[in-house]
Formats: C-alpha cells, sequence, structure tokens
C-alpha cells in the first residue's frame, strides 16, 4: 500500500487465478480501527471472448447514430484458442448494460438468435439491461469458425450522448460458456467481456454552396460553417 496514495499493488500469479478475497485493516494513532474487504478477480489468457458489434439496419458496422435512427447490437462469441485446436463457440451468454435514457429495444421485435443457435436461448428486457442474452449451438458439430454471431438486438437511439454498452457475467444456471472441444463450462476468470461505444446527436447535411471571390481582393475567409443549410 502506497503511504502517499493509499494504492494497493499486487502482482498475482498462476495459482491465483479465479477469485481472490482479501481485507485491509486501518489502525489510526488513537487506536480507532477500520477494516474494509475486497474481491479480486484474476483471469488468465482467454479462451473466448464476447464481443458487442453496432450496425446500420444494412449490416454496416457504425459508431454514431442520430437521435430517431434505429440501429442493431450484434452479440458474437469469439474463439480465442490458438488455430490449431480452434473449433469455435458452442455458446455464449451476456448480461448486456447501457443508458436507457439514451437507447431502448424498439417494441414489438422479438430478439434475433442466428442461425444454428437454436438451443437453450434467452434475453429478457429490462430497464438499462437486457438479461442472459445468448444461445447454444443447436447441433454437435463444431463450427470451426473463430467468431459466431449468438443473437441480434434491434434499438432506437432516443437521447443525444456518448453511449457505451458492457458486457458482464450471467449469472443464471443454464447461461454457460462453452466451446467445442471442451468437456466443461468455461470460467469467467477465462472469458473477455467487451463493450461497444455509439456517439447519438444532431447529423450534419453536407450541401454545395458557393462565395464569390473578387480578383485582387487580398486576403479572403470562408465560413464554412456560417451557412444555415450547412
Amino acid at each position: 500500500i502506497a503511504e502517499a496514495t493509499g494504492v494497493i499493488t499486487w502482482t498475482p500469479n498462476d495459482a491465483q487465478l479465479g477469485d481472490n478475497s482479501f481485507t485491509i485493516d486501518v489502525t489510526d494513532a488513537a487506536g480507532n480501527t477500520r477494516t474494509e474487504s475486497f474481491n479480486v478477480v484474476v483471469a488468465g489468457d482467454p479462451l473466448v471472448a464476447v464481443k458487442l458489434q453496432l450496425t446500420d439496419l444494412d449490416g454496416n458496422e457504425i459508431t454514431s447514430v442520430a437521435v430517431g435512427q434505429e440501429f442493431t447490437l450484434n452479440l458474437i462469441g469469439e474463439d480465442k484458442r490458438n488455430a490449431f485446436d480452434r473449433e469455435g463457440v458452442a455458446g455464449a451468454f451476456a448480461d448486456i448494460l447501457f443508458n436507457s435514457s439514451l437507447v431502448r429495444p424498439v417494441a414489438g421485435v422479438p430478439i434475433d438468435y442466428a442461425d444454428g443457435f437454436g438451443g437453450v436461448n434467452s434475453g429478457t428486457f429490462l430497464d438499462g439491461e437486457i438479461d442472459e442474452l445468448g444461445a447454444t449451438f443447436s447441433v454437435t458439430a463444431a463450427t470451426n469458425e473463430r467468431e459466431s454471431l449468438i443473437a441480434t438486438v434491434r434499438f432506437e437511439a432516443i437521447g443525444s450522448g456518448s453511449l457505451n454498452f458492457h458486457s458482464n457475467p450471467a449469472e443464471a444456471t443454464l447461461s454457460e460458456m462453452l466451446l467445442f472441444g471442451e468437456t466443461v463450462e468455461i470460467d469467467d476468470a477465462f472469458v473477455e467481456y467487451q463493450s461497444a461505444s455509439l456517439a447519438i446527436g444532431q447529423t450534419f447535411i453536407v450541401r454545395d454552396d458557393s462565395q464569390n471571390v473578387g480578383e485582387d481582393s487580398g486576403e479572403n475567409v470562408i465560413n464554412v460553417l456560417g451557412n444555415d443549410d450547412v
């Protein structure tokens, strides 16, 4: 513990993968004590990743939308094992968190599960969350794909601002991270949960414009943002 800043520094080893709990006891000069407990999850090299991809309705990846525009959130499972034994993702689940004042799922449009992922599937819309979003592959043959689209959710932008979608571990019993070739569920310590960002705001329309400049008139300034049509 750094005396000046209170920053705690710790370098875990391979035997400390997973949950690690510790307690700090602090005593001042008067003998008053206080105890704080912490839990740190030590992750190993990821075996699987939960990727979030944002696209327009035509399937093109996006980083920004206008207020009122609809777009899709894709949940993708990525097999991160080396190429020699990569057989693909057999199941992926996550809780997806977002700011519900900026976006909302489009009413009446169900979650679309990708072809092949018709086994156990789930996803419940809550305020600012899609709980237990994911699915398992419906056959036992390996996909042999590095990435597999699991599910697609259609959203609508309702407010301006910077938005982050976060994926977190799912908690339900059947919401398991599965890889072909592995006989047990992949522990969260070996899952990389990713996020995706989106800028939501007013769009700009580019219009042709013209400006007259007199011969030998000297220096001229053209304000391209000063026109009301821009």
